[in-house]
């Protein structure tokens, strides 16, 4: 036994045996009970001890292999496997103690990774497969609806209509861990991959628009039950029963090269991909990880929200993309001077050049003290933005 795993194993023990005796202590307490320890409800507020004690003992097992075991894993080895059979039958120390060994070594080297198709609403991947960093975009065949019970569960799951006319095309990721953490990793790829394509491909309209994603991510891809009471109406056009349901999403969905990658820059979007490529979705390069995390808040201002909201998430993303420090990820403040000085040189330059000449006179011009009718003036500012800019931070002398 190494001596790391001797530590770990050691203080899983000793874990093991407080939950044991506490439980042990409390009468009628059966191995059928033992969910009590995984709930947050106030009703079994008085085990909250011994939850507590499982808490740590996932913690510790998880801390020597946390990419690849998640807490169900531990209680189903654990909490189930070990507790639960001293609990329910009798047994010698070392039994335990074998039991225990055995299946901690086996937590802790566990080692999985495994392919995930995460099947998405209303985008069309047409003939062939898109690539974007982790994730791989395929459109539905035949054969994948010929696989397991796959296909037959996606129906249930949105409606056979539905997913007939809106699930053409899945994502695919290859996931590490257990099955917990690979479908939450997987998951949370897919989301990110579909939020920055949104955010490259998607138009900002004041009104909201056909949706992207994976099934049930929005809650009007779920049938919403209503009672319809007879209506008030100068014409009858429609006869709906009076139980009804908001419907989803259109059933016509994006083509993915021809309504929405086609809108791109080829260019851009060739140095978008590679970016994603080399970097992925979480960067540790400032600059990639200031310029994604600014597109993440322009894909959000697409999705649907009230309009003031979706304008401060496209005002955040914009912040986050042309402005500020590059070592700071959310709402970055740089000095006034600065901000003024760089979004000017955003949006007056046409060139690397003329931008960098553009940063450079104003930073020379609220240092020393501005003229705000020149700077209006040369760089067609309006007037009152200078006028309190300046009032604001008493630039002049």
């Amino acid at each position: 036994m190494d001596k790391r795993f001797k530590f770990t194993f050691t203080k899983v023990n000793n874990l093991v045996k407080k939950i044991v005796e506490r439980l042990n202590s409390r009468e009628d307490f059966k191995y059928d009970d033992l969910w009590i320890l995984c709930t947050d409800s106030p009703k079994y507020e008085d085990f909250n001890i011994e939850r507590k004690l499982l808490k740590e003992l996932c913690d510790v097992i998880k801390s020597s292999n946390p990419v690849m075991v998640s807490d169900r894993s531990v209680i189903d080895r654990i909490l189930y496997g070990i507790i639960g059979q001293i609990l329910s039958y009798p047994k010698t120390e070392d039994e335990i103690h074998m039991d225990l060994e055995k299946k901690l070594r086996e937590l802790i080297y566990f080692q999985s990774s495994r392919e995930v198709d995460i099947p998405l609403i209303n985008i069309d991947v047409e003939s062939k497969p898109f690539v974007f960093g982790p994730v791989t975009f395929f459109p539905f065949t035949e054969n994948d609806k010929n696989i397991d019970d796959w296909w037959p569960r996606i129906k249930s799951s949105i409606g056979e209509s539905n997913a007939f006319h809106q699930v053409v095309s899945y994502a695919k990721v290859i996931s590490l861990g257990d099955q917990d953490l690979s479908i939450n990793s997987a998951t949370e790829k897919v989301e990110e991959a579909l939020l920055l394509l949104r955010a490259i491909c998607f138009p900002i309209r004041e009104t909201n628009i056909p949706q992207i994603g994976i099934i049930s991510n929005f809650h009007r891809i779920d049938p919403l039950p209503l009672r319809l009471h007879p209506p008030k109406a100068n014409y009858r056009i429609e006869h709906p029963s009076e139980d009804v349901t908001v419907l989803g999403t259109p059933l016509a969905p994006y083509y993915l090269y021809q309504d929405l990658l086609l809108g791109v820059n080829k260019d851009n979007l060739d140095l978008f991909i590679n970016l994603i490529k080399d970097h992925g979705f979480y960067p540790k390069d400032n600059i990639a990880k200031k310029f994604l995390m600014g597109l993440r808040w322009i894909g959000e201002a697409t999705k649907p929200d009230r309009i003031s909201a979706r304008f401060v998430k496209l005002a955040f993303g914009l912040e986050t993309i042309i402005g500020g420090d590059p070592g700071r990820e959310f709402l970055p403040t740089p000095s006034l001077t600065a901000t003024l000085a760089e979004r000017s040189a955003f949006l007056v330059g046409d060139s690397l050049e003329s931008r960098k000449l553009i940063e450079k006179e104003i930073r020379e011009y609220l240092e020393k003290g501005v003229n705000k009718a020149n700077l209006s003036k040369i760089y067609g500012v309006s007037w009152p933005t200078i006028d309190n800019f300046i009032k604001t931070r008493k630039l002049t002398k």
